[in-house]
C-alpha cells in the first residue's frame, strides 16, 4: 500500500495514514481501494468539481453558524486558542456539520475538518476546508446515515443498519465505540478512535469481511474529525449535535 500512501500524502489528508490501522488494508478489496485512491486524488486536483461543492454546501453551512470561506482571514484566531466556552461551541458546531453532511442526501461531502482549516473571527466560526470532496454512492450513504439514526433514535435495530455495510459482526463493538450513557458528554480522542476501529478490522478480518471502497474517504473524514475535537479537548454533547443535524434535513 506503499504507492497508495503516497497518494494520499500528495493530499492535505495526512494524518488520516497516521490513524489508520494497518488492518484497515487488509479488509478492503484491492482493486476497489485502488479505484477510490484515484477518485480521491481526482476529486483532490478537481478545482471546478471543489468549487461547485462549496457553492452547494456554503448556504446549508450557514444554517448552523457557520461561514464557508475559501481561505482564512489574516486577523482570525485559530481554534485551539479560543477560551473553553468559545471551543466548545465550536466544537459543537463542528459535530452538526460531521453529521449534516452525512445525512444530506444531496451533493458531496467536504471532507476536510482538519483543526487548521477553522479558525474564528467577527463572533464567527470559520470554515475554510482544503481540497477534497466526495459524492458518496447513494446506498452506503443512505446506509451510514441508518446507522446513526438507529443508535440515536429508536427508529430501527443497529445491527441490520450495520449489515448493509457488511459490519453486523461488529455491532457489539460499534455499540463500544459510540459509547455508554446518554452520549451528552463524550470527550475524543484519537487513541480511542485508532483503538476502536482497529478492533473493528480485526474482526472483519477474522470473518472474512470485505469492505465498501467509500470506507477510505470515510476513514480520512473521519480522522480529520477526530484530529480537531481531540484538540478541543472538551466533553461534547454528540447526541444533541445529531439531532440538530437531523432537524435541519427535515
Amino acid at each position: 500500500m506503499s504507492l497508495l500512501g503516497q497518494m494520499i500524502r500528495a493530499t492535505s489528508f495526512r494524518q488520516f495514514l497516521d490513524f489508520a490501522s494497518p488492518s484497515f488494508f487488509e479488509v478492503m478489496p484491492t482493486r476497489a481501494l485502488w479505484s477510490e485512491g484515484r477518485a480521491l486524488m481526482a476529486g483532490y486536483r478537481d478545482a471546478q468539481g471543489f468549487e461547485q461543492a462549496l457553492a452547494h454546501r456554503r448556504p446549508r453551512v450557514e444554517r448552523f453558524g457557520v461561514e464557508l470561506s475559501q481561505r482564512p482571514e489574516r486577523a482570525a484566531t485559530p481554534l485551539r486558542n479560543l477560551d473553553e466556552e468559545a471551543r466548545r461551541k465550536a466544537g459543537q458546531r463542528i459535530l452538526e456539520i460531521y453529521f449534516h453532511q452525512l445525512l444530506d442526501p444531496e451533493g458531496p461531502t467536504l471532507l476536510d475538518l482538519s483543526l487548521v482549516r477553522w479558525t474564528f473571527s467577527d463572533d464567527r466560526l470559520v470554515w475554510h476546508p482544503g481540497r477534497g470532496h466526495k459524492s458518496w454512492p447513494q446506498d452506503f450513504r443512505s446506509a451510514l446515515a441508518e446507522v446513526y439514526v438507529s443508535f440515536y433514535t429508536a427508529e430501527g435495530e443497529l445491527e441490520d443498519a450495520l449489515e448493509r455495510l457488511g459490519l453486523a459482526v461488529a455491532t457489539d463493538l460499534f455499540v463500544k465505540h459510540f459509547g455508554e450513557g446518554d452520549q451528552r458528554a463524550v470527550q475524543f480522542r484519537v487513541d480511542h478512535f485508532t483503538a476502536s476501529f482497529h478492533q473493528v478490522f480485526l474482526r472483519c478480518r477474522q470473518h472474512k469481511v470485505k469492505l465498501h471502497p467509500s470506507f477510505l474517504p470515510l476513514g480520512i473524514y473521519l480522522a480529520t474529525l477526530y484530529e480537531t475535537l481531540s484538540a478541543i479537548d472538551l466533553p461534547l454533547d454528540v447526541r444533541s449535535a445529531f439531532e440538530v443535524a437531523l432537524e435541519s434535513r427535515s
